[in-house]
């Protein structure tokens, strides 16, 4: 199962289906998360602690929380932020 996590909550629902339809048409192994913070907040809460459960820190932050009933079956993650200088 595949987990796709994109930083905010307006335009993303819809590059994720873009994403959907070109490359898993058939395919429902995968699922969507909004994690609505920037990069640098969820790098700063992994470098924090090292035994760190990068899920957990997802799951406390995310707006939809439908993906952690499959967290057991999560076998890539994709992180899409876009750069906040």
């Amino acid at each position: 199962m595949i987990l796709f996590v994109f930083e905010g909550t307006a335009k993303e629902p819809r590059i994720f289906e873009s994403l959907q339809k070109l490359f898993f048409p058939q395919n429902k192994s995968h699922i969507f998360c909004l994690y609505g913070n920037n990069i640098y907040d969820l790098y700063r809460k992994i470098h924090a602690d090292e035994d760190v459960d990068f899920l957990q820190v997802l799951y406390d932050n995310a707006h939809d929380k439908e993906f952690w009933e499959y967290r057991k079956n999560i076998d890539e993650i994709y992180l899409f932020f876009d750069y906040d200088g």
